[in-house]
């Protein structure tokens, strides 16, 4: 279950999350892993928090790194390309190019800078449970296979 601000819930794959969540009892209050010897707390964007079980922490992680992997690949590729130019050099064409890419590409609200910080977000979640599942004393070669990483033999 993942819960937001707005009430709305979904399931997916053992993750379950409410806005104020469980209490973190591990004193490390940046971490924002819990103690629960069941369940690892994450928080994550909008003061949401999700509780992943211990054996759904790689599953979950190697979702959040495909994801985070895919956007990034996309705002590589596309992310140059949202930048407009005017058709023509009247006025109201500069006008039209200067409003898009003031909404879509510049500044600190833009939707790219948006995009940007939810990239930033997943990579931080992405941390988290690979700091639970060094916690939790998973498998090296099972955490390095669901964060994408190769192993030196």
């Amino acid at each position: 279950m993942v819960s937001s601000a707005g009430g709305a819930t979904s399931s997916a794959g053992g993750a379950t999350g409410s806005e104020t969540g469980p209490p973190d009892t591990t004193g490390d209050a940046g971490s924002g892993i819990g103690n629960d010897a069941r369940s690892v707390a994450v928080d994550v964007a909008a003061g949401v928090r999700i509780t992943v079980e211990p054996q759904q922490i790689l599953e979950a992680a190697k979702l959040v790194v495909e994801q985070a992997d895919a956007l990034s690949d996309a705002l590589l590729r596309h992310g140059p390309l949202m930048r407009v130019g005017p058709p023509s050099e009247n006025a109201v064409s500069k006008a039209v190019a200067d409003a898009w890419n003031s909404v879509i590409v510049d500044g600190d609200e833009s939707y790219l800078a948006r995009v940007k910080q939810y990239l930033a977000e997943l990579r931080q979640l992405q941390k988290q449970l690979r700091e639970a599942a060094e916690r939790y004393q998973l498998d090296d070669d099972e955490i390095a296979a669901a964060f994408g990483e190769r192993r030196a033999d």
